[in-house]
């Protein structure tokens, strides 16, 4: 008869974790990862080493820019000048200008437009084509600049009649063009107010064209806009979201590579402190303990998956302040999240509640308490044939085996079935019958009787 040894696949000695379970053990070494890489973030790496890569000095550069534009507030509630960057490392920020009526927004942006722009070396200057050559353009050109896109004000030159007020104001909502003493148009003058500002309609309506902080629109916000597309802040914002992003990943890395890497390779059957507190293991797919093949390699794919984790420390540095994390933070955190998403989906779907990286590289997470932990197939049958209570399948059965039969002269001559009287004890009543167990050993007589 054919051998009968149990299937090393049925995986009848462990029990698969539930997807729940599996979940919190990702979630609490996640966990652990975001607050240790934020506490070295924030206590260590960012205070010592931020200037390493030119951050500190790119903030402050970048903050003088800002106070020089007079675009934006330099001092705190008491009129104290904020310091850039005080002596416990924290970065004060520039706020924006607050008014109560429009002549404040008026003159700061009239100021930025007209006189920073076009004097300070730092800001990108109005080109025009002279000869066919690009060339910096005359003070006058900012002027124009300012009336023409700013306001909305005709193009001087169309001015026919400048006595006519309509032609002064063209398609401004709430200004025209000052005249000089031979009533000619004055471009270094500020365009005049044409309606009444002392109205309570008016009032609100002119604190709005200039600053509205529902609708997050005005010509102080568009004047802050071009302030933030000037090359030198960009160029000072880039080296200090970079150096940012190094401490960041300075920080975040080690403390990953440690919890998710080094702390399996420590731990029996590629445990992580989040497998640990819920009790849980990592196996091959065949129901054995996994070799340092897998010890290796499944962390370093864990790694490489939940790398994107680190957005959601970015997003909530973000949320403390640091707008430099934002952006990018917020992408990586959903990149996270999906790629979290895909995984627990396999886990509920598949029989094994295998994620993306057990599935690649062949493994399962089990329980503890419920599961039996062996090498290889050899140490499960010489456990399960000693312990039957517990793995019933490694029990005896007495099974026959056919064996060839050897003609005997004594039997021959009485013309006798040999093979009759030979198993006439199939039921293990003659000593010395050959007999099988499931496991394909053969066995006598006396053998069976031990296992019973």
């Amino acid at each position: 008869m054919a051998d009968t040894t149990i299937e090393k696949t049925n995986l009848n000695h462990v029990e698969i974790v539930k997807p729940g379970r599996h979940l919190l053990g990702h979630l609490i070494d996640g966990l652990l990862v975001l607050i240790l890489g934020f506490l070295l973030f924030q206590f260590a790496i960012f205070p010592n080493m931020q200037n390493t890569f030119g951050g500190k000095d790119a903030y402050v550069a970048a903050w003088r820019f800002e106070a020089d534009s007079a675009l934006l507030s330099i001092v705190d509630s008491k009129g104290v000048t904020i310091n850039p960057y005080d002596g416990n490392n924290d970065f004060a920020r520039a706020s924006y200008l607050t008014f109560d009526t429009y002549e404040g927004y008026y003159n700061h942006i009239w100021d930025y437009y007209t006189v920073f722009l076009p004097t300070d070396e730092r800001t990108d200057k109005l080109m025009v084509e002279v000869d066919g050559k690009k060339v910096e353009a005359p003070v006058a050109e900012y002027y124009k600049n300012f009336d023409m896109k700013v306001l909305n004000l005709p193009d001087p030159s169309t001015i026919i009649d400048p006595t006519n007020p309509a032609q002064l104001q063209g398609d401004s909502k709430y200004f025209r063009y000052a005249l000089d003493s031979e009533n000619k148009v004055d471009l270094t003058a500020k365009p005049v107010l044409v309606v009444d500002p002392t109205t309570d309609e008016n009032k609100t309506q002119l604190l709005n064209y200039f600053f509205n902080t529902d609708s997050g629109t005005g010509l102080y916000l568009d004047a802050l806009n071009h302030f933030n597309t000037q090359s030198y802040m960009a160029q000072k914002s880039s080296i200090f979201v970079s150096s940012s992003w190094y401490c960041l990943l300075i920080a975040f890395l080690p403390v990953q590579f440690v919890l998710i890497f080094v702390v399996p390779l420590i731990l029996k059957r590629g445990r992580t402190i989040g497998k640990l507190i819920v009790g849980t293991s990592v196996i091959k797919s065949d129901g054995f303990n996994i070799t340092w093949k897998e010890r290796i390699l499944r962390p370093l794919v864990v790694m490489a998956v939940t790398s994107p984790r680190i957005g959601i420390l970015a997003y909530f540095l973000a949320f403390l302040g640091a707008s430099q994390f934002g952006s990018i933070g917020m992408l990586m955190m959903m990149a996270y999240v999906l790629v979290c998403g895909i995984s627990f989906m396999f886990c509920t779907m598949g029989k094994g509640h295998q994620s993306i990286h057990d599935k690649v590289l062949k493994t399962l997470v089990v329980t503890n308490k419920a599961s039996y932990f062996f090498n290889n197939y050899e140490e499960l049958k010489e456990y399960g044939s000693a312990h039957t209570d517990e793995f019933p399948e490694f029990y005896v059965k007495k099974i026959a085996v056919e064996e060839p039969i050897v003609q005997n002269e004594e039997h021959s001559e009485a013309g006798e079935d040999p093979s009759t009287e030979k198993y006439a004890g199939i039921d293990g009543e003659k000593e010395g019958d050959v007999l099988k167990n499931e496991l394909g050993e053969k066995l006598t007589g006396a053998d069976i009787d031990l296992h019973k």
